[in-house]
C-alpha cells in the first residue's frame, strides 16, 4: 500500500515513525529537487542531538517551519529510505566525540528528496566537555550520490527484512573493512575523487566549448567563402 503524498508530508511533520517489520513500506519518491550550489545548511545541536537552531534555507528546503523543528530530535529529520545503520553511525560517533562527515538524504516539502553532504563538528568547552554540535550542509555531488546511494538501498532492505538495525550495521563493517578503511577514510577518499572528477568534467566542457566555437567559427567561414563565390559568380555573368 502506497501512502499519498500529503500523508507522506504529514508523517514527517508529526514525526511519525515508520515502524520496522514485514508491514514496513519504503518510499518511492519520483524525482530530485534541484538545489543551487550556493545554498549553504547549518544547524546547532545540543549534546542529545535536540534541535536548538536551524537556519532558513533548510527549512525552506525541508518545507517546515523553524517553530515546527526546534527541540525535535536532529535525525528524525531524515529521509524515510535514510539506512538505520548510518544513523546509529551517525549518534554513535557524536556520542564518542567524533566529528564527522556523511551523505545524507532529506524529504523535500512536496514529497521528493535532496542529497547532502553534511559535515557534524563536536564543541567542546575549556574542560574537553561537548557544549553542542555544529551541522553544517551543502548539496551532495552526483559522484558520491552515485556511489553510496546503492549500498544505502541495500542495507535498508537487510534493515526490513531482518526488522532491525543489526544486521546491516554487521554488513557495513564488512563492506568497510573489505576496503581497509574507516568510515572517516571512506568519505575522506570519496570526497577527494568527487573533487578530481569534478575538474576533469569542467576541463572536459571546456574543451567542449572550444571545439563549438572552433566549429561554428569555420562553419560561417565556410557559409562566408560560398557567398564570395557566389557573389563573383554573379558579377562575371553581368
Amino acid at each position: 500500500m502506497k501512502k499519498s503524498q500529503e500523508s507522506y508530508t504529514s508523517s514527517i511533520r508529526s514525526n511519525i515513525q515508520i515502524p520496522l517489520g514485514n508491514k514496513e513500506v519504503l518510499q518511492k519518491i519520483d524525482q530530485e529537487v534541484s538545489l543551487s550550489d550556493n545554498l549553504s545548511f547549518y544547524a546547532r545541536l545540543n549534546i542529545n542531538l535536540g534541535i536548538d537552531y536551524i537556519n532558513q534555507s533548510f527549512c525552506e528546503s525541508l518545507g517546515v517551519p523553524a517553530y515546527e523543528l526546534v527541540g525535535k530530535n536532529f535525525l528524525e529529520l531524515l529521509h524515510p529510505e535514510m539506512p538505520l545503520a548510518i544513523k546509529d553511525l551517525i549518534r554513535k560517533g557524536l556520542q564518542k566525540g567524533k566529528s564527522m562527515q556523511v551523505l545524507e538524504k532529506y524529504p523535500s516539502e512536496q514529497g521528493n528528496y535532496f542529497w547532502l553532504m553534511s559535515t557534524y563538528t563536536i564543541r567542546v568547552d575549556t574542560s574537553g566537555n561537548i557544549t553542542s554540535i555544529q551541522w553544517e550542509s551543502q548539496k551532495a555531488s552526483r559522484f558520491i550520490v552515485a556511489k553510496l546511494q546503492g549500498l544505502y538501498q541495500l542495507l535498508r532492505k537487510i534493515e526490513i527484512k531482518t526488522s532491525g538495525v543489526a544486521k546491516s550495521s554487521v554488513y557495513f563493517q564488512g563492506f568497510l573493512e573489505e576496503r581497509e578503511m574507516s568510515y572517516e577514510l571512506f568519505i575522506a577518499s570519496l570526497i577527494q575523487q568527487s573533487e578530481q572528477y569534478s575538474y576533469v568534467e569542467q576541463f572536459q566542457a571546456a574543451i567542449n566549448r572550444q571545439i563549438r566555437q572552433t566549429t561554428a567559427k569555420k562553419y560561417q567561414q565556410r557559409q562566408e567563402s560560398q557567398r564570395n563565390q557566389i557573389l563573383r559568380s554573379i558579377r562575371k555573368g553581368a
